[in-house]
């Protein structure tokens, strides 16, 4: 406030002065003096009265607004370089942070590809077994139904062969025949009877 005050009644001396050298300057040219020489040192006079009054009233606290200023742009620029250097450590941190959690995302994606190699390795391996088994059972029951069917059609050939031959035999052979037949096959089941 006192710095603007005396900036303020340095502004009015100027103020002031100001028509003195003028009314010099005509005075000079009245009495015939050279304007010129009456001007430079009216003008000195008032230059020199002005750093004079300005000196008194107001150096120090226009110096020491100076300064003041000087000091808090110095300040100012010291915390910009001090955050600017806070910034960089924080900045590499994230880096350091974005690149870790790259390495995981890569890690997590390796490993998950890890476990559908597997998973699908386990399917395939499972879909073989089902199909070996399948494939067992349907050759199986392929089996047990040929092993069937060759039953049944053995069971009818025979009884085929057998009425076949029952009939070309019952008129071929006489009843002396049948007892001989009758009492081979006795013999034959008695003696596998007791073997």
């Amino acid at each position: 406030m006192f710095a603007r005050s005396s900036i303020s009644i340095a502004a009015l001396a100027a103020g002031l002065l100001s028509p003195a050298i003028c009314w010099a300057a005509g005075d000079a040219d009245e009495h015939g003096a050279g304007v010129r020489g009456d001007l430079a040192f009216w003008s000195l006079v008032t230059f020199v009265g002005f750093v004079l009054v300005i000196r008194k009233l107001g150096w120090k606290s226009f110096v020491s607004g100076l300064e003041g200023r000087e000091k808090a742009q110095n300040d100012a620029i010291t915390e910009a370089e001090s955050m600017n250097q806070q910034a960089q450590v924080k900045l590499i941190e994230q880096r350091g942070l974005m690149e870790s959690i790259d390495e995981e995302v890569r890690e997590r994606i390796a490993e998950a590809h890890r476990d559908a190699e597997y998973t699908t390795g386990e399917i395939s391996a499972s879909a073989r077994r089902e199909s070996e088994l399948l494939k067992d059972r349907a050759l199986g029951e392929i089996e047990r139904t040929r092993d069937q069917a060759l039953h049944q059609l053995f069971d009818s050939m025979s009884a085929r062969v057998v009425d076949q031959a029952r009939l070309g035999l019952s008129e071929r052979l006489t009843g002396d025949d049948h007892d001989r037949l009758i009492g081979e096959a006795i013999d034959y089941i008695t003696s596998h009877n007791a073997s």
